[in-house]
């Protein structure tokens, strides 16, 4: 590979990207209520070049993009046959934004802006989806979509989520209490919605414990973000 940089810091460069995305995202379908936030892309080209990320930077997301183990998704739940992934899907074709703010939007909110909505016709977005197993059936729901029902129905869970986006791109020494402060605030929202969630899950999860047993990348963050402070001397 020569003098490539490492691929770790490519996947630090995809991380930002998508959280940047769900930042502008999430405010977008808070505040613009006529929006249904359905199906937009977590980010597009044109959105990263927007928010000042270089052509070096944007050429090195798009590697990430297309890792194995960035593709294959990861699994965020597990019980009993019930299975739950983050599926990443990259695309390439017309793209659409708020044209204040180059958010990703799409088709059908790019109609309900009107003239505010900016068509790029050839463009590259990158999705993400919650799979789900259940049996014999099979759901999808994007990422984004997820978002735009937190931002209208736990504005205080938004607010953390903002902030904790906030202090891992701006202040990433403050990553440890954010996540922190993310867990608790997830932790809540599983308990406030146990009988909704009951409908679809065979198991809520009620504390870390049991949030760690049943989600695999939930298990992997939180031994990396342990080994992170047994490396820094804080545990």
């Amino acid at each position: 590979m020569g003098n490539e940089e490492p691929l770790s810091r490519d996947m630090l460069r995809l991380f930002r990207a998508v959280m940047t995305g769900l930042h502008y995202i999430a405010r977008l379908c808070a505040y613009q209520h006529q929006l249904h936030c359905i199906d937009a892309p977590v980010f597009t080209t044109t959105f990263l070049r927007s928010r000042g990320f270089n052509e070096y930077t944007i050429r090195r997301i798009w590697r990430a993009v297309y890792n194995r183990d960035v593709i294959r998704g990861q699994v965020i739940y597990n019980y009993r046959g019930v299975v739950f992934r983050f599926k990443p899907r990259p695309e390439h074709g017309v793209a659409y934004h708020d044209a204040k703010t180059m958010t990703p939007i799409d088709r059908i909110d790019c109609m309900a802006l009107g003239d505010e909505c900016y068509e790029v016709p050839h463009c590259n977005s990158f999705y993400i989806y919650v799979e789900g197993e259940l049996g014999h059936a099979f759901i999808r729901i994007n990422v984004t979509y997820l978002v735009g029902l937190l931002a209208r129905t736990h504005p205080d869970f938004l607010a953390e989520f903002l902030d904790f986006i906030d202090r891992v791109l701006e202040r990433p020494r403050d990553e440890i209490e954010a996540a922190a402060i993310l867990i608790n605030e997830v932790l809540s929202m599983l308990r406030e919605e146990n009988k909704l969630l009951s409908f679809i899950l065979p198991y809520v999860p009620r504390s870390l414990e049991e949030l760690l047993r049943v989600s695999p990348l939930a298990k992997k963050l939180y031994i990396a973000l342990m080994e992170h402070l047994g490396a820094s001397g804080l545990r």
